[in-house]
């Protein structure tokens, strides 16, 4: 009797997708020990922004010691990678006087071990790492999903973490389900950017037999949402190689502790923000300066601190190299935007690029007129 071939469909809204003439092929397998060859059939889901490989199966991918399936790693260049996860949690861990580290798909633990170092100093109530494939025979590991559950709690945050897991899972259900509904959650997501990778890129390398979907941040935002979390906020990772979503699910209470503490952060991050510019311009002052760049967002943060009607408090010149730019006025800046070649000309001792579109850009031109050192206004904020 003939095998009937099962094929997935939309692991985000459960859609055929439409096939993608060239992107149904088979590969010899030579990187697991199951012995059977790997086939591909690339569809896109229109509705989400969303590849996936609907021929699929699972039983020929086994993730275990045995196998000769190779994970490569750059420590030090994932270590930077773990810092700026971090960073951009840091904001919503102290919305509870306890929390829970629960991370789903755990792989060989670093991540795990890099965050308890980091929350040493929280009231960290439970922790648990949890994984299919357990290589690290730990106390707080497991490949058990029950032991992982009940590790969520009431009188704590529960941060859950799930990076480069979703691309491996036929059905998403198996990660939301582990996932219990009547717990306060802060979720962060992370997966390869393989819609970008394959879709912009031309990467077609990047179609591997273990990944089942090829995300776009879209198609991750609607699952968070289609799931019954609410989205906090994305960001990229690694030269956009990899995008992160965080969103929580919880109880009015929660919600509005975690609205009261976005809005703290925002005025403690305003404060701050301030004495960094007038930090930047105090040490600026009786020096020969020009702004490159003349955007709206480098003109709102010098409004902030410099009175243009007084010449003598920072000796300024604004250069753009906009056409339409140069020869005009900014209201109460008593001098016109000049151009890069008229820069020149200036006693200038420092050049500070204030916008971010080009930065690399402006960067050569000022090294190509042989201008003095520059720096970025961004950097000296962030």
């Amino acid at each position: 009797m003939k095998k009937k071939v099962i094929n997935l469909f939309c692991p985000v809204c459960k859609s055929k997708g439409n096939s993608i003439e060239g992107l149904k092929f088979e590969r010899k397998n030579i990187s697991t020990n199951s012995g059977l060859n790997f086939f591909f059939d690339i569809k896109y889901c229109t509705s989400c922004q969303l590849l996936f490989n609907a021929k699929f199966e699972n039983k020929k991918v086994n993730y275990n010691s045995k196998s000769k399936f190779a994970t490569y790693f750059n420590h030090f260049y994932f270590k930077k990678v773990y810092s700026e996860i971090f960073l951009q949690l840091k904001p919503y861990l102290n919305i509870s006087k306890k929390i829970n580290i629960l991370e789903f798909g755990c792989g060989d633990g670093e991540f795990f071990q890099f965050l308890n170092k980091k929350m040493k100093n929280l009231n960290v109530k439970n922790k648990i790492a949890y994984d299919i494939d357990m290589r690290l025979k730990k106390k707080n590991y497991t490949n058990d999903l029950s032991v992982f559950k009940k590790k969520f709690s009431h009188d704590a945050l529960n941060l859950v973490i799930c990076r480069h897991t979703l691309e491996h899972l036929p059905s998403m259900d198996t990660f939301f389900r582990s996932l219990p509904k009547k717990f306060n959650i802060i979720l962060l997501i992370e997966v390869p950017n393989g819609f970008k990778n394959i879709f912009f890129s031309k990467r077609f390398e990047d179609i591997v037999y273990e990944h089942v979907t090829y995300f776009s941040i879209f198609s991750l935002k609607k699952l968070i949402l289609s799931n019954g979390y609410k989205f906090l906020r994305e960001f990229s990772l690694l030269n956009n190689e990899n995008i992160a979503v965080i969103s929580f699910r919880g109880n009015k209470k929660f919600q509005k502790l975690l609205e009261q503490n976005l809005t703290k952060n925002i005025s403690l991050n305003k404060k701050i923000y301030l004495e960094k510019i007038q930090k930047l311009v105090k040490n600026l002052k009786n020096k020969n300066v020009a702004f490159w760049g003349v955007s709206g967002r480098c003109l709102s943060i010098l409004n902030e601190v410099i009175d243009y009607s007084n010449e003598n408090e920072l000796k300024c010149f604004l250069v753009d190299s906009d056409i339409c730019k140069i020869g005009s006025n900014i209201d109460g800046f008593v001098k016109k935007i000049i151009s890069p070649k008229e820069l020149k000309k200036k006693p200038i001792k420092k050049i500070i690029i204030g916008t971010e579109v080009g930065f690399k850009s402006i960067e050569r031109e000022i090294k190509k007129l042989n201008l003095c050192k520059s720096y970025s206004l961004w950097s000296d904020l962030n």
